[in-house]
């Protein structure tokens, strides 16, 4: 009998072949931190409270492996510091969207983001809005420009 690790045999499957596409949960991840919006950020444990399974640790594999593909930085551990190979990079970017940072830690109490809600405002002044299913989805609903 072949044995499978326990995020494998759980759905969770992470870490796919060098160059291979996102697997269905890594893209979930992905869909979520593309959600954060500027200024904000969510801990790798959020993130897969916020998916309804996964753990810090499967987020922060997910991260590894694709994280370039999506705002990267607004993702840190639960201690506000961004991940270690980064952290200068990370702390720039978030910096530059104004994000509260105190020397290598981000201000979570007023940065961390519970993804919720999010409202995106186009050039043309026209709102999108996101906000979370309780059934653990994200939805969308636009609304029309004030």
């Amino acid at each position: 009998m072949k044995h499978r690790s326990a995020t494998a045999s759980a759905g969770l499957a992470v870490r796919a072949r060098a160059g291979a596409q996102p697997t269905p949960y890594a893209r979930q991840v992905l869909d979520v931190v593309d959600r954060i919006p500027p200024g904000k950020v969510m801990t790798y444990g959020d993130v897969a409270e916020l998916m309804g399974r996964g753990s810090p640790r499967t987020v922060g594999a997910v991260m590894s492996d694709h994280g370039r593909e999506v705002p990267w930085q607004r993702v840190v551990q639960a201690s506000g510091r961004p991940a270690a190979p980064y952290l200068q990079e990370a702390l720039q970017l978030l910096a530059a969207e104004g994000c509260p940072v105190r020397g290598e830690r981000v201000d979570l109490p007023s940065a961390r983001w519970d993804g919720r809600s999010a409202v995106v405002v186009h050039s043309d002044g026209a709102a999108e809005g996101r906000m979370s299913d309780p059934r653990g989805g994200v939805v969308g609903c636009a609304t029309p420009s004030p």
